[in-house]
Protein backbone atom coordinates (compact mmCIF):
# COMPACT_ATOMS: atom_id res chain seq x y z
CA UNK A 1 0.00 0.00 0.00
CA UNK A 2 2.88 2.68 0.68
CA UNK A 3 4.58 1.62 -2.25
CA UNK A 4 1.13 2.24 -4.41
CA UNK A 5 1.04 5.76 -2.98
CA UNK A 6 4.54 6.67 -3.73
CA UNK A 7 4.03 5.22 -7.28
CA UNK A 8 0.98 7.32 -7.81
CA UNK A 9 2.90 10.63 -6.45
CA UNK A 10 5.41 9.79 -8.72
CA UNK A 11 3.15 9.59 -12.04
CA UNK A 12 1.43 12.77 -11.12
CA UNK A 13 4.40 14.72 -10.89
CA UNK A 14 5.87 13.56 -14.99
CA UNK A 15 2.46 14.31 -15.67
CA UNK A 16 2.65 18.13 -14.59
CA UNK A 17 5.88 18.74 -15.69
CA UNK A 18 5.07 17.44 -19.03
CA UNK A 19 2.09 20.03 -19.33
CA UNK A 20 3.86 22.99 -17.98
CA UNK A 21 5.94 22.93 -21.14
CA UNK A 22 5.48 26.27 -23.39
CA UNK A 23 4.50 25.42 -26.95
CA UNK A 24 6.61 27.50 -29.18
CA UNK A 25 4.13 27.54 -32.20
CA UNK A 26 0.52 26.96 -32.86
CA UNK A 27 -2.11 27.49 -30.16
CA UNK A 28 -1.36 27.60 -25.85
CA UNK A 29 -4.93 27.15 -24.34
CA UNK A 30 -3.37 25.89 -20.61
CA UNK A 31 -1.22 27.71 -18.84
CA UNK A 32 2.33 26.64 -18.90
CA UNK A 33 6.19 27.63 -17.49
CA UNK A 34 9.55 27.01 -18.73
CA UNK A 35 12.92 28.79 -19.26
CA UNK A 36 13.56 30.72 -22.30
CA UNK A 37 10.79 30.30 -25.18
CA UNK A 38 11.92 31.37 -28.76
CA UNK A 39 8.83 30.60 -30.73
CA UNK A 40 9.32 28.40 -33.67
CA UNK A 41 6.26 29.94 -35.81
CA UNK A 42 3.42 31.93 -34.95
CA UNK A 43 2.01 31.81 -31.76
CA UNK A 44 -1.83 32.04 -30.17
CA UNK A 45 -1.92 32.04 -26.25
CA UNK A 46 -5.69 31.83 -25.21
CA UNK A 47 -7.68 34.18 -23.11
CA UNK A 48 -7.29 33.48 -19.54
CA UNK A 49 -3.69 31.80 -20.04
CA UNK A 50 -1.12 32.54 -17.70
CA UNK A 51 2.53 31.82 -19.39
CA UNK A 52 5.08 31.65 -17.06
CA UNK A 53 8.77 32.27 -18.17
CA UNK A 54 11.72 31.98 -15.69
CA UNK A 55 14.38 33.36 -18.64
CA UNK A 56 14.33 35.11 -21.63
CA UNK A 57 11.52 35.55 -25.03
CA UNK A 58 13.29 35.75 -27.89
CA UNK A 59 12.03 36.76 -31.49
CA UNK A 60 15.01 35.41 -34.24
CA UNK A 61 13.04 35.17 -36.83
CA UNK A 62 9.80 37.06 -38.40
CA UNK A 63 6.94 35.83 -35.84
CA UNK A 64 3.36 36.43 -35.05
CA UNK A 65 2.45 36.41 -30.99
CA UNK A 66 -1.27 36.91 -30.59
CA UNK A 67 -1.86 36.85 -26.91
CA UNK A 68 -5.38 39.00 -26.36
CA UNK A 69 -6.73 38.48 -22.69
CA UNK A 70 -3.29 36.24 -21.85
CA UNK A 71 -0.60 37.14 -19.42
CA UNK A 72 2.71 36.35 -19.70
CA UNK A 73 5.72 37.05 -17.18
CA UNK A 74 9.42 36.67 -18.45
CA UNK A 75 13.15 38.32 -17.55
CA UNK A 76 14.21 39.94 -20.92
CA UNK A 77 12.68 40.29 -24.24
CA UNK A 78 14.55 40.27 -27.73
CA UNK A 79 13.70 40.95 -30.79
CA UNK A 80 16.80 39.95 -33.64
CA UNK A 81 18.11 41.63 -36.44
CA UNK A 82 16.09 41.44 -40.01
CA UNK A 83 12.92 40.58 -39.00
CA UNK A 84 9.38 41.59 -38.63
CA UNK A 85 7.36 40.56 -35.97
CA UNK A 86 4.51 41.26 -34.24
CA UNK A 87 2.88 41.11 -30.85
CA UNK A 88 -0.72 41.43 -30.67
CA UNK A 89 -2.69 41.94 -27.43
CA UNK A 90 -1.89 40.46 -23.81
CA UNK A 91 -0.38 42.04 -20.93
CA UNK A 92 3.28 41.21 -20.76
CA UNK A 93 5.64 41.76 -17.51
CA UNK A 94 9.33 42.02 -18.08
CA UNK A 95 11.61 42.26 -15.14
CA UNK A 96 14.47 43.17 -17.08
CA UNK A 97 14.90 44.42 -20.49
CA UNK A 98 12.80 44.96 -23.44
CA UNK A 99 15.21 45.44 -26.78
CA UNK A 100 14.71 45.29 -30.57
CA UNK A 101 17.70 44.83 -32.16
CA UNK A 102 17.35 46.12 -35.55
CA UNK A 103 14.41 44.54 -37.25
CA UNK A 104 12.81 45.51 -40.58
CA UNK A 105 9.25 45.72 -38.65
CA UNK A 106 7.91 45.41 -35.05
CA UNK A 107 4.96 46.27 -34.18
CA UNK A 108 3.23 45.95 -30.97
CA UNK A 109 -0.88 46.50 -30.97
CA UNK A 110 -3.04 46.46 -28.36
CA UNK A 111 -1.23 45.45 -25.40
CA UNK A 112 -0.25 46.24 -22.29
CA UNK A 113 3.81 45.74 -21.35
CA UNK A 114 5.81 46.83 -18.02
CA UNK A 115 9.45 46.36 -18.00
CA UNK A 116 11.72 47.20 -15.24
CA UNK A 117 14.25 47.88 -16.99
CA UNK A 118 15.10 49.98 -19.45
CA UNK A 119 13.71 49.77 -23.21
CA UNK A 120 15.50 50.51 -26.36
CA UNK A 121 13.90 50.43 -29.48
CA UNK A 122 16.10 50.00 -32.61
CA UNK A 123 15.17 49.44 -36.41
CA UNK A 124 13.39 51.18 -39.69
CA UNK A 125 9.72 50.74 -38.85
CA UNK A 126 8.59 50.89 -34.77
CA UNK A 127 4.82 51.29 -34.35
CA UNK A 128 3.08 51.33 -31.01
CA UNK A 129 -0.74 51.16 -31.75
CA UNK A 130 -3.11 51.05 -28.43
CA UNK A 131 -0.54 50.03 -26.14
CA UNK A 132 0.50 50.62 -22.37
CA UNK A 133 3.98 50.64 -21.87
CA UNK A 134 5.89 51.34 -19.34
CA UNK A 135 9.66 51.29 -18.59
CA UNK A 136 12.46 52.48 -16.57
CA UNK A 137 13.85 54.28 -19.69
CA UNK A 138 13.04 54.34 -23.20
CA UNK A 139 15.31 54.82 -26.44
CA UNK A 140 14.46 55.13 -30.03
CA UNK A 141 17.06 55.24 -32.25
CA UNK A 142 15.30 54.17 -35.75
CA UNK A 143 14.55 56.34 -39.33
CA UNK A 144 10.37 56.06 -38.48
CA UNK A 145 8.20 55.09 -35.52
CA UNK A 146 4.30 55.59 -35.38
CA UNK A 147 2.95 55.47 -31.87
CA UNK A 148 -1.45 56.05 -32.04
CA UNK A 149 -3.36 55.87 -28.68
CA UNK A 150 -0.88 54.70 -26.27
CA UNK A 151 0.21 55.35 -23.44
CA UNK A 152 3.95 55.34 -22.89
CA UNK A 153 5.68 55.85 -19.19
CA UNK A 154 8.97 56.43 -17.94
CA UNK A 155 9.70 55.63 -13.98
CA UNK A 156 11.46 57.68 -11.74
CA UNK A 157 13.92 60.26 -13.70
CA UNK A 158 13.92 57.68 -17.09
CA UNK A 159 14.27 59.69 -20.09
CA UNK A 160 12.55 58.78 -23.70
CA UNK A 161 14.05 59.37 -26.56
CA UNK A 162 12.07 59.94 -29.89
CA UNK A 163 14.00 60.34 -33.99
CA UNK A 164 11.27 60.80 -36.70
CA UNK A 165 8.12 59.54 -34.63
CA UNK A 166 5.02 60.28 -35.90
CA UNK A 167 2.42 60.47 -32.16
CA UNK A 168 -1.51 60.97 -31.96
CA UNK A 169 -3.52 60.55 -29.55
CA UNK A 170 -1.53 59.86 -27.16
CA UNK A 171 -0.13 60.54 -23.62
CA UNK A 172 3.28 60.66 -22.52
CA UNK A 173 4.25 60.48 -18.82
CA UNK A 174 7.89 61.30 -18.75
CA UNK A 175 9.87 61.17 -15.44
CA UNK A 176 13.35 62.51 -16.77
CA UNK A 177 13.78 63.80 -20.06
CA UNK A 178 12.08 64.07 -23.72
CA UNK A 179 15.11 63.94 -25.58
CA UNK A 180 13.61 64.70 -29.36
CA UNK A 181 16.95 63.64 -31.62
CA UNK A 182 17.48 63.77 -35.38
CA UNK A 183 14.74 64.47 -37.51
CA UNK A 184 11.26 65.44 -37.52
CA UNK A 185 8.91 64.49 -34.98
CA UNK A 186 4.93 65.33 -34.54
CA UNK A 187 2.87 65.21 -32.22
CA UNK A 188 -0.96 65.64 -32.57
CA UNK A 189 -3.89 65.81 -30.31
CA UNK A 190 -1.70 64.25 -27.21
CA UNK A 191 -0.89 64.58 -23.98
CA UNK A 192 2.95 65.03 -23.14
CA UNK A 193 3.92 65.41 -19.40
CA UNK A 194 8.41 65.79 -19.25
CA UNK A 195 10.24 65.74 -15.86
CA UNK A 196 7.52 64.51 -13.47
CA UNK A 197 10.84 63.29 -11.40
CA UNK A 198 12.61 65.99 -10.73
CA UNK A 199 12.90 68.18 -7.52
CA UNK A 200 13.36 71.83 -9.25
CA UNK A 201 11.86 73.61 -11.65
CA UNK A 202 14.55 74.91 -12.77
CA UNK A 203 18.58 73.58 -13.91
CA UNK A 204 17.73 70.47 -15.19
CA UNK A 205 17.02 70.43 -18.75
CA UNK A 206 13.67 67.87 -19.52
CA UNK A 207 12.93 69.03 -23.18
CA UNK A 208 15.75 68.58 -24.93
CA UNK A 209 16.70 68.37 -29.22
CA UNK A 210 20.23 68.93 -29.42
CA UNK A 211 20.84 66.69 -31.68
CA UNK A 212 19.22 68.50 -34.62
CA UNK A 213 15.63 67.43 -34.02
CA UNK A 214 12.70 68.96 -34.62
CA UNK A 215 9.31 69.11 -32.57
CA UNK A 216 5.60 70.05 -34.08
CA UNK A 217 3.07 69.83 -31.80
CA UNK A 218 -0.50 70.14 -33.33
CA UNK A 219 -4.19 69.64 -33.08
CA UNK A 220 -4.59 70.62 -29.34
CA UNK A 221 -1.11 69.10 -27.98
CA UNK A 222 -0.50 69.76 -24.13
CA UNK A 223 3.07 69.78 -23.85
CA UNK A 224 3.95 70.56 -19.61
CA UNK A 225 7.83 70.61 -19.32
CA UNK A 226 8.93 70.61 -15.31
CA UNK A 227 12.19 72.09 -15.91
CA UNK A 228 14.62 73.76 -18.95
CA UNK A 229 14.16 73.42 -22.61
CA UNK A 230 17.38 73.22 -24.98
CA UNK A 231 15.44 74.09 -28.53
CA UNK A 232 16.38 72.95 -31.95
CA UNK A 233 12.96 73.62 -33.67
CA UNK A 234 9.49 73.90 -31.72
CA UNK A 235 6.47 74.48 -33.63
CA UNK A 236 3.45 75.36 -31.64
CA UNK A 237 0.43 75.24 -33.93
CA UNK A 238 -3.32 75.31 -32.34
CA UNK A 239 -1.63 73.58 -29.08
CA UNK A 240 -0.36 74.32 -25.67
CA UNK A 241 2.91 74.00 -24.27
CA UNK A 242 3.61 74.94 -20.41
CA UNK A 243 7.71 75.52 -19.02
CA UNK A 244 8.59 75.92 -15.37
CA UNK A 245 11.79 76.70 -16.42
CA UNK A 246 14.21 78.56 -18.72
CA UNK A 247 13.67 78.47 -22.25
CA UNK A 248 17.31 78.09 -24.67
CA UNK A 249 16.49 79.63 -27.73
CA UNK A 250 19.68 80.54 -28.39
CA UNK A 251 21.40 80.67 -31.72
CA UNK A 252 19.91 79.69 -35.06
CA UNK A 253 17.12 78.22 -33.16
CA UNK A 254 13.39 78.71 -34.29
CA UNK A 255 10.43 78.59 -31.68
CA UNK A 256 7.10 79.36 -33.67
CA UNK A 257 3.67 79.31 -32.25
CA UNK A 258 0.37 80.02 -34.52
CA UNK A 259 -2.94 79.25 -34.83
CA UNK A 260 -3.99 79.94 -31.63
CA UNK A 261 -1.15 77.91 -29.55
CA UNK A 262 0.40 79.22 -26.92
CA UNK A 263 3.24 78.63 -24.70
CA UNK A 264 3.66 80.11 -21.10
CA UNK A 265 7.03 79.80 -19.84
CA UNK A 266 8.35 80.18 -16.00
CA UNK A 267 11.60 81.36 -16.52
CA UNK A 268 13.79 83.09 -18.69
CA UNK A 269 14.04 83.33 -22.25
CA UNK A 270 17.43 83.51 -24.21
CA UNK A 271 16.86 84.46 -28.04
CA UNK A 272 20.35 85.95 -28.26
CA UNK A 273 22.85 85.10 -30.79
CA UNK A 274 20.28 84.84 -33.79
CA UNK A 275 17.49 82.85 -32.09
CA UNK A 276 14.22 82.97 -34.02
CA UNK A 277 10.68 83.48 -32.29
CA UNK A 278 7.49 84.41 -33.86
CA UNK A 279 4.37 84.96 -32.87
CA UNK A 280 1.60 84.82 -35.57
CA UNK A 281 -2.14 83.79 -36.36
CA UNK A 282 -3.26 84.59 -32.71
CA UNK A 283 -0.57 82.45 -31.30
CA UNK A 284 0.70 83.80 -27.68
CA UNK A 285 4.23 83.67 -26.14
CA UNK A 286 4.13 84.28 -22.23
CA UNK A 287 7.41 84.83 -20.64
CA UNK A 288 7.34 85.42 -16.81
CA UNK A 289 10.73 85.92 -16.24
CA UNK A 290 13.72 88.12 -18.49
CA UNK A 291 13.45 88.02 -22.36
CA UNK A 292 17.12 88.00 -24.01
CA UNK A 293 16.80 89.36 -27.79
CA UNK A 294 20.82 90.45 -27.93
CA UNK A 295 23.52 89.28 -30.08
CA UNK A 296 21.33 89.06 -33.89
CA UNK A 297 18.58 87.81 -31.53
CA UNK A 298 14.89 87.84 -33.79
CA UNK A 299 11.73 88.24 -32.41
CA UNK A 300 8.73 88.95 -34.78
CA UNK A 301 5.06 89.26 -33.16
CA UNK A 302 2.31 89.18 -36.61
CA UNK A 303 -1.17 88.62 -35.50
CA UNK A 304 -0.20 86.93 -32.35
CA UNK A 305 0.94 88.58 -29.16
CA UNK A 306 4.15 88.15 -26.65
CA UNK A 307 3.81 89.25 -23.17
CA UNK A 308 6.80 90.00 -20.90
CA UNK A 309 7.01 89.76 -16.91
CA UNK A 310 10.25 90.61 -16.78
CA UNK A 311 13.17 92.42 -18.28
CA UNK A 312 13.63 92.30 -22.23
CA UNK A 313 16.58 93.55 -23.53
CA UNK A 314 18.04 93.88 -26.87
CA UNK A 315 16.57 94.72 -30.24
CA UNK A 316 13.08 95.22 -30.53
CA UNK A 317 10.22 93.19 -31.84
CA UNK A 318 9.29 93.35 -35.35
CA UNK A 319 5.20 93.83 -34.46
CA UNK A 320 2.56 93.90 -36.65
CA UNK A 321 -0.92 95.42 -35.34
CA UNK A 322 0.83 96.31 -32.25
CA UNK A 323 3.55 98.61 -30.60
CA UNK A 324 6.50 96.77 -30.14
CA UNK A 325 7.19 99.16 -26.72
CA UNK A 326 4.54 97.31 -25.29
CA UNK A 327 6.66 94.06 -24.70
CA UNK A 328 10.31 95.58 -24.67
CA UNK A 329 9.76 98.64 -22.42
CA UNK A 330 11.83 97.06 -19.43
CA UNK A 331 8.83 96.63 -16.95
CA UNK A 332 7.25 93.55 -18.70
CA UNK A 333 3.71 94.03 -20.77
CA UNK A 334 2.01 92.69 -23.93
CA UNK A 335 2.42 93.55 -27.68
CA UNK A 336 1.19 92.24 -30.48
CA UNK A 337 -2.28 91.86 -32.17
CA UNK A 338 -3.32 89.23 -29.95
CA UNK A 339 -3.15 91.46 -26.93
CA UNK A 340 -6.70 92.63 -27.53
CA UNK A 341 -8.07 89.62 -27.46
CA UNK A 342 -6.29 87.56 -24.74
CA UNK A 343 -8.20 87.03 -21.40
CA UNK A 344 -5.09 88.08 -19.38
CA UNK A 345 -1.71 89.01 -19.93
CA UNK A 346 0.34 87.56 -16.98
CA UNK A 347 3.41 89.79 -15.49
CA UNK A 348 3.80 86.99 -12.88
CA UNK A 349 2.99 84.42 -10.83
CA UNK A 350 4.91 84.06 -7.74
CA UNK A 351 5.07 81.43 -4.99
CA UNK A 352 6.77 81.95 -1.80
CA UNK A 353 7.46 79.71 1.83
CA UNK A 354 7.30 81.20 4.76
CA UNK A 355 7.39 80.12 8.49
CA UNK A 356 4.00 78.66 8.95
CA UNK A 357 2.24 79.77 5.55
CA UNK A 358 2.86 79.75 1.88
CA UNK A 359 2.58 83.16 0.00
CA UNK A 360 0.70 83.36 -3.56
CA UNK A 361 0.95 86.44 -5.81
CA UNK A 362 0.18 87.40 -9.21
CA UNK A 363 0.22 90.02 -11.79
CA UNK A 364 -1.46 90.91 -14.73
CA UNK A 365 -0.89 93.64 -17.44
CA UNK A 366 -4.31 93.44 -18.95
CA UNK A 367 -7.54 91.59 -18.57
CA UNK A 368 -10.37 90.94 -20.96
CA UNK A 369 -13.66 89.93 -19.49
CA UNK A 370 -11.99 87.73 -16.51
CA UNK A 371 -14.43 86.72 -14.43
CA UNK A 372 -12.10 85.02 -11.48
CA UNK A 373 -8.86 82.61 -11.07
CA UNK A 374 -9.24 79.21 -9.51
CA UNK A 375 -6.01 78.20 -7.38
CA UNK A 376 -5.11 74.66 -7.31
CA UNK A 377 -2.24 72.67 -4.68
CA UNK A 378 -1.02 69.61 -5.48
CA UNK A 379 1.34 66.84 -3.65
CA UNK A 380 2.67 65.50 -6.60
CA UNK A 381 2.61 67.58 -9.70
CA UNK A 382 0.25 65.77 -11.51
CA UNK A 383 -2.74 65.46 -9.39
CA UNK A 384 -4.25 69.04 -8.22
CA UNK A 385 -7.40 70.40 -6.00
CA UNK A 386 -8.69 73.45 -5.58
CA UNK A 387 -7.30 75.34 -3.51
CA UNK A 388 -9.18 78.75 -3.44
CA UNK A 389 -11.16 81.28 -5.96
CA UNK A 390 -10.26 85.30 -6.39
CA UNK A 391 -12.64 87.46 -8.11
CA UNK A 392 -10.93 89.01 -11.52
CA UNK A 393 -11.26 92.23 -12.84
CA UNK A 394 -13.46 92.01 -15.93
CA UNK A 395 -11.80 94.05 -19.13
CA UNK A 396 -9.00 96.51 -17.95
CA UNK A 397 -5.65 97.77 -18.77
CA UNK A 398 -4.15 98.59 -16.09
CA UNK A 399 -2.00 97.08 -13.65
CA UNK A 400 -3.60 94.65 -11.09
CA UNK A 401 -2.02 92.50 -8.28
CA UNK A 402 -3.46 89.45 -6.19
CA UNK A 403 -2.76 87.59 -3.21
CA UNK A 404 -3.40 84.89 -1.34
CA UNK A 405 -2.29 82.82 1.93
CA UNK A 406 -1.73 79.32 2.46
CA UNK A 407 -1.55 77.16 4.93
CA UNK A 408 -0.64 73.48 4.20
CA UNK A 409 -1.02 71.26 7.69
CA UNK A 410 2.18 69.25 6.40
CA UNK A 411 5.64 70.17 5.64
CA UNK A 412 6.78 69.21 2.02
CA UNK A 413 7.12 70.17 -1.42
CA UNK A 414 3.63 71.75 -2.43
CA UNK A 415 3.14 72.40 -6.21
CA UNK A 416 0.66 75.63 -7.34
CA UNK A 417 -1.10 76.17 -10.71
CA UNK A 418 -2.86 79.17 -11.54
CA UNK A 419 -6.29 79.28 -13.62
CA UNK A 420 -8.07 82.06 -15.67
CA UNK A 421 -11.58 81.71 -16.18
CA UNK A 422 -13.98 84.04 -18.22
CA UNK A 423 -17.19 85.19 -18.10
CA UNK A 424 -18.31 82.42 -20.80
CA UNK A 425 -16.40 80.05 -18.71
CA UNK A 426 -13.42 80.17 -21.25
CA UNK A 427 -10.38 79.24 -19.05
CA UNK A 428 -6.09 79.57 -19.86
CA UNK A 429 -3.60 77.91 -17.18
CA UNK A 430 -0.74 79.03 -16.24
CA UNK A 431 2.92 77.72 -15.45
CA UNK A 432 2.94 75.19 -12.32
CA UNK A 433 4.91 76.60 -9.34
CA UNK A 434 6.60 74.56 -6.87
CA UNK A 435 7.84 75.48 -3.15
CA UNK A 436 9.24 73.33 -0.47
CA UNK A 437 7.49 74.34 2.55
CA UNK A 438 8.81 73.68 6.29
CA UNK A 439 6.24 74.03 8.81
CA UNK A 440 7.11 75.60 12.01
CA UNK A 441 3.96 75.83 13.74
CA UNK A 442 0.47 75.61 12.31
CA UNK A 443 -1.24 78.87 12.50
CA UNK A 444 -4.47 77.85 11.25
CA UNK A 445 -6.36 74.93 12.07
CA UNK A 446 -9.72 73.51 11.33
CA UNK A 447 -11.74 70.94 13.40
CA UNK A 448 -12.64 68.59 13.66
CA UNK A 449 -11.43 66.40 10.63
CA UNK A 450 -13.28 65.19 9.25
CA UNK A 451 -16.53 66.91 9.50
CA UNK A 452 -20.09 64.78 10.34
CA UNK A 453 -22.81 66.06 8.02
CA UNK A 454 -25.22 68.74 9.77
CA UNK A 455 -22.26 69.36 12.42
CA UNK A 456 -20.47 72.98 12.79
CA UNK A 457 -17.10 73.14 12.83
CA UNK A 458 -14.04 75.47 14.47
CA UNK A 459 -11.51 77.37 13.32
CA UNK A 460 -8.09 78.08 15.41
CA UNK A 461 -6.19 81.36 14.17
CA UNK A 462 -3.71 82.85 16.09
CA UNK A 463 -3.80 87.06 16.83
CA UNK A 464 -6.27 87.73 13.71
CA UNK A 465 -9.59 89.03 13.70
CA UNK A 466 -11.95 86.61 10.81
CA UNK A 467 -14.54 89.22 9.00
CA UNK A 468 -15.79 86.53 7.13
CA UNK A 469 -15.75 82.68 6.08
CA UNK A 470 -17.30 81.54 2.34
CA UNK A 471 -17.14 77.69 1.34
CA UNK A 472 -16.52 76.47 -1.91
CA UNK A 473 -17.19 72.98 -3.61
CA UNK A 474 -14.36 71.27 -5.24
CA UNK A 475 -15.13 72.47 -8.63
CA UNK A 476 -14.10 75.87 -7.60
CA UNK A 477 -17.86 77.35 -7.93
CA UNK A 478 -18.54 80.18 -5.16
CA UNK A 479 -20.68 78.91 -2.60
CA UNK A 480 -21.84 80.78 -0.18
CA UNK A 481 -21.02 82.27 3.24
CA UNK A 482 -21.29 80.80 6.66
CA UNK A 483 -22.55 82.19 10.03
CA UNK A 484 -19.69 82.34 12.64
CA UNK A 485 -18.75 83.77 16.74
CA UNK A 486 -15.77 84.09 17.96
CA UNK A 487 -15.44 82.03 21.39
CA UNK A 488 -12.43 82.06 23.99
CA UNK A 489 -9.29 80.61 21.82
CA UNK A 490 -11.03 79.86 18.76
CA UNK A 491 -14.08 80.43 16.34
CA UNK A 492 -17.01 78.48 16.02
CA UNK A 493 -18.68 78.19 12.37
CA UNK A 494 -22.54 77.55 11.65
CA UNK A 495 -21.90 74.89 9.10
CA UNK A 496 -25.14 72.99 10.03
CA UNK A 497 -27.26 75.72 9.51
CA UNK A 498 -25.99 75.33 5.57
CA UNK A 499 -26.32 71.62 5.60
CA UNK A 500 -23.13 70.73 3.85
CA UNK A 501 -23.70 67.43 1.87
CA UNK A 502 -21.07 64.74 2.34
CA UNK A 503 -18.03 65.64 0.20
CA UNK A 504 -14.75 67.68 -0.19
CA UNK A 505 -14.80 71.78 0.08
CA UNK A 506 -12.75 74.73 0.30
CA UNK A 507 -13.15 76.78 3.53
CA UNK A 508 -12.07 80.17 2.54
CA UNK A 509 -11.18 82.91 5.78
CA UNK A 510 -10.41 86.20 4.99
CA UNK A 511 -9.50 88.24 7.94
CA UNK A 512 -7.88 92.02 8.46
CA UNK A 513 -4.68 90.26 7.54
CA UNK A 514 -5.26 88.70 4.14
CA UNK A 515 -7.41 85.33 3.03
CA UNK A 516 -6.52 81.71 4.29
CA UNK A 517 -7.77 78.46 2.74
CA UNK A 518 -8.07 75.59 4.24
CA UNK A 519 -9.63 72.05 2.45
CA UNK A 520 -12.48 70.52 4.71
CA UNK A 521 -13.86 67.12 4.32
CA UNK A 522 -17.54 66.04 5.21
CA UNK A 523 -18.70 62.62 5.96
Amino acid sequence: MKRKIILCASILVISMRVAAQCPTSGTISANCSDTDWTPTGNVIINSGVTVTLSGNITLNASRTITATGATITAVNFTEGYGTTNYLIGGDYTFSGTFTTAGGSHFSVDGSTIGVTGAASFSGNDIYILNTVFTAASVAKNVSTTTITNSTLTTNGTGDLELEEATVSNSVFNVGGDLKINSGTTTIDNSDLNVGLGYSNDTGQEALTMNGGGNLYLNNNTTLDVKGDVANNALYIDNSHAVITGNFDNYGDEVLEVSNGGSISIGGNFNNGGGGNTTAESGGTIEVDGDYDNSGGGNTTVDGGGMVVGGTYSGADPTVTGGAASGCSGGSGGCCGSACSSMPVSLLSFDVTAHLDHVNLSWKTASELDNDHFNIYRSTNGVDFEILDRVKGNGTTNEQHSYELKDFPSQKGIYYYQLEQVDYDGTNEIFPIKKVNFNLSQNALAIYPMPLASGSDFYISLQEENILAVTVLDISGRLGFDLEFQEEPGRVKIYASRRGLNPGIYVIKITTELGRYSQKLRVI
